[in-house]
């Protein structure tokens, strides 16, 4: 591969790159057609399941995509002299786009924020949030419990319909 003017294991990051793509795609299109066959949809079991199998695919691209982002920066993409460049414009042009689109651009930066606060510190207030409405909900149901036991009748057991 002389033309790219990659080494070895360059190379081999890029084709475990594409493998991991490719094996990404076929899960999705694996899940997209078990939900169009499906009526109706399929169990909630199964459904986790692809749910799960999508994350790992996902999470294995991204981990490739970090230890390489070197590598992918430097790299220049050019379409091989036989690709349909004519009847294939539109998915050309998106494929060699330089600049993200405004809404995915957006929302990249709002998963770089996120990611950024995911730290010790941010987690730990996350946690403090969620213990405060905790206790706030669980007050509020304390209250509504006592009043619904006032109104009908002090320590009286309420029964339920049939």
């Amino acid at each position: 591969m002389a033309t790219l003017g990659l080494d070895d294991d360059e190379l081999k990051s890029v084709e475990q790159t594409l493998a991991r793509l490719a094996q990404l795609s076929s899960s999705i299109q694996s899940l997209k057609m078990d939900i169009l066959k499906s009526n109706p949809l399929p169990h909630p079991s199964s459904l986790q399941a692809s749910a799960q199998i999508l994350q790992r695919n996902l999470q294995t691209v991204l981990d490739n995509l970090s230890e390489n982002a070197e590598l992918f920066s430097r790299i220049a993409v050019h379409p091989s002299t036989n690709y349909p460049g004519r009847t294939q414009e539109g998915v050309l042009t998106q494929l060699l786009r330089k600049k993200l689109e405004p809404d995915v651009e957006e929302l990249v930066s709002q998963g770089r924020e996120t990611a950024r606060l995911a730290t010790p510190e941010g987690i730990a207030e996350l946690q403090s949030i969620w213990d405060e409405l905790r206790e706030w909900t669980h007050d509020r149901i304390a209250k509504y419990c006592e009043r619904l036991l006032e109104f009908h009748g002090h320590g009286q057991v309420i029964a339920s319909g049939p």
